[in-house]
């Protein structure tokens, strides 16, 4: 048993002297990684861009525009309410409602003569020359 463990031996080296030197399979090829310098925008991508921050800068002058006509129309409303008030001769709501649309519209000179008026009616003159001189000013005198 000795003798063909030894005439095994010779065997099993020319076995693996021959897996050694054949080359190894294309799929086991190893990888080698070379260093690419980054590739340029092109202009066409540049100009995408662009078009698409254009789009947003659009969109948020669009969205501004919108909510500016909204706090007119808010402001006239409450301008219209103080003008409804003060026919029925409530003159503290109809200050606030004056109050109001100039807070959100204060180049309106109309509502800057409506708080002036009920100002000078209740004997606030202070703020009723402050009210007159905004209105005449937005008025241009």
């Amino acid at each position: 048993m000795a003798a063909r463990a030894v005439a095994a031996a010779p065997v099993a080296a020319s076995k693996a002297r021959a897996v050694a030197t054949t080359p190894a399979p294309a799929h086991h090829a190893p990888v080698v990684h070379t260093a690419k310098a980054p590739a340029r925008p092109s202009i066409a991508s540049a100009r995408a861009k662009a078009d698409e921050a254009a789009r947003g800068v659009e969109t948020k002058k669009k969205l501004a525009a919108a909510r500016r006509v909204q706090v007119r129309k808010l402001a006239a409303a409450s301008y219209e309410a103080g003008r409804q008030l003060l026919r029925e001769n409530q003159t503290e709501p109809a200050l606030r409602a004056f109050r109001e649309s100039v807070r959100l519209n204060a180049h309106s000179p109309d509502a800057w003569m409506g708080v002036a008026y009920i100002c000078e009616m209740t004997g606030n003159t202070k703020d009723a020359v402050e009210a007159f001189r905004a209105a005449k000013k937005l008025w241009g005198m």
